[in-house]
């Protein structure tokens, strides 16, 4: 509809153009006769020899910049009709896996650590608070195949011998390609290296290409509102069947209709009118709410992937932290208001290990989370006491060939 008016509307205002030209040369002399045809069809005749000698004398091949050699016309492009549904409808969700990818994150970090993970920990790679990630691990040691331990100190782990036998990559950027790591690096060890979730994007587009739309649309509007308004104001026309006088786009439509139908004023009312009025109208809504959806989905999203960055920067250094040290180092993870969201971080972990407080240089706030770096120390310990060779992989079947 958007291409489809657009063409409709400047092939009316080529044909008013043209008959006016034809109008006006049958009515002059026999001299301005030939000069009123030389600018009707000499003038149509000069844009189509430019536009021809364009097309044949444009180079078709060339060199890109990396110096090879190709032809110019290979250029894949995008089809126009889902280059203007993404303009308007935006792209699908790109965290429709998130679930797949956390898991993956998970195992990619027990493969990495014996099979052993405890809730600290995994706060760190899922960022969820103490509550929710309580419900999450007991869901995820159901479906892998975990089990609940405690150390000698008393802390809770978790325990998941069958996934060391699978042959997922134990590096965290093969197991999760696509997604950014919150570190901006791998991390080895019981080093935390979470994924952060991906931001949406208004259209896949270029801003050329969204603004040519936004353009095109504006035409149709305006023509749509000119014939909308013709229709009431001029409704219909009744021309002289030996020298019709046709001035303006409405009256050039009402002429050309006048061949198929009767009344032809309602169906300019309605086809050339309200019609294209309305849909340039939602053409524009839908992307602007949609904009406005799309910034506030990114920031819940920049605030969740700041949670998992907190976390696990504070899990690997539970000591001496300095709040302005915790400034992300991707655009993910920065929400708009990083001194509320920071403030808002400190609280959620504090409630699951208490922070202690001091005042250090220059006045600034320093916490220190000493009960996670015992945590820690207790995990490290059960950790290594795992003997993973004697993890039960069942029963062996070989094949065989033989008769």
């Amino acid at each position: 509809m958007l291409i489809g008016y657009f063409v409709l509307f400047i092939a009316i205002a080529v044909a008013a153009v043209f008959i006016q030209i034809a109008a006006r040369s049958n009515s002059s002399s026999s001299s301005s006769g030939d000069k009123g045809g030389f600018f009707g069809f000499g003038l149509f005749d000069l844009l189509f020899r430019l536009w021809f000698f364009n097309e044949i004398t444009k180079p078709r091949y060339g060199y890109d910049t990396y110096g090879n050699f190709k032809n110019k016309n290979t250029k894949t492009k995008r089809p126009m009709h889902k280059a203007i549904f993404s303009f308007v409808f935006g792209e699908e969700d790109p965290n429709k896996n998130w679930d797949e990818v956390r898991d993956r994150a998970v195992i990619a970090f027990l493969q990495a650590n014996r099979g052993v993970i405890s809730l600290s920990e995994y706060m760190a790679l899922t960022g969820e608070s103490a509550l929710d990630a309580e419900k999450s691990v007991l869901a995820f040691c159901s479906k892998f195949e975990g089990r609940a331990e405690i150390t000698e100190e008393g802390t809770i782990v978790y325990c998941f011998e069958k996934l060391l036998l699978r042959s997922d990559n134990n590096n965290f950027q093969d197991s999760i390609p696509g997604y950014p790591l919150i570190s901006g690096q791998a991390l080895k060890g019981s080093m935390i290296a979470p994924p952060a979730k991906r931001l949406k994007e208004f259209s896949s587009n270029s801003k050329k290409m969204n603004g040519w739309f936004i353009a095109i649309n504006a035409v149709n509007f305006l023509f749509g509102s000119y014939f909308l308004y013709q229709s009431f104001a001029a409704g219909r026309i009744i021309f002289d069947a030996v020298e019709p006088v046709i001035q303006g786009l409405y009256a050039t439509a009402h002429y050309i209709l006048n061949f198929i139908m009767s009344e032809p004023h309602n169906f300019i009312r309605i086809v050339l009118g309200i019609i294209p009025l309305v849909f340039s109208l939602f053409f524009w809504i839908i992307p602007a709410v949609r904009n406005s959806s799309v910034k506030k989905d990114n920031n819940k999203t920049k605030l969740s992937n700041f949670r998992r960055f907190c976390f696990s920067k504070i899990f690997n250094s539970p000591k001496d932290i300095d709040v302005d040290s915790l400034d992300p180092k991707i655009n993910e993870c920065f929400p708009d208001n990083l001194t509320d969201a920071k403030d808002k971080i400190i609280k959620e972990i504090s409630a699951y290990s208490k922070a202690e407080v001091d005042a250090g240089v220059n006045g600034k706030i320093i916490y220190s989370f000493n009960d996670l770096e015992r945590e820690k120390e207790e995990v490290r310990k059960f950790r290594e006491s795992v003997d993973i060779s004697k993890a039960d992989i069942g029963d062996v079947v070989f094949d065989t060939n033989e008769k």
